[in-house]
């Protein structure tokens, strides 16, 4: 499997399976990854093909992560 991109994870919080949820209420599985272009912060920008953040992290640390993730053409890992 080729990945592209860098990992970037700037708190444990965001390697969380029940801390995302897509608009059909799913989470995404274990061993996927999150690339930052699907990725949200807020409902209304939820699509099809994307994920909301819901998870307890701040919203500079959210802000944080969303920034580090699109610099650097990356993605989070889901690994629990």
């Amino acid at each position: 499997m080729s990945v592209k991109g860098i990992c970037v994870v700037t708190s444990n919080e965001f390697i969380k399976s029940i801390n995302y949820i897509n608009k059909s209420g799913e989470h995404p599985k274990c061993d996927s990854l999150i690339y930052w272009d699907h990725l949200v912060s807020k409902k209304e920008e939820l699509g099809e093909t994307n994920w909301l953040y819901i998870g307890a992290s701040t919203e500079d640390q959210i802000d944080g992560q969303l920034s580090s993730m699109k610099f650097h053409d990356g993605f989070v890992p889901i690994i629990e």
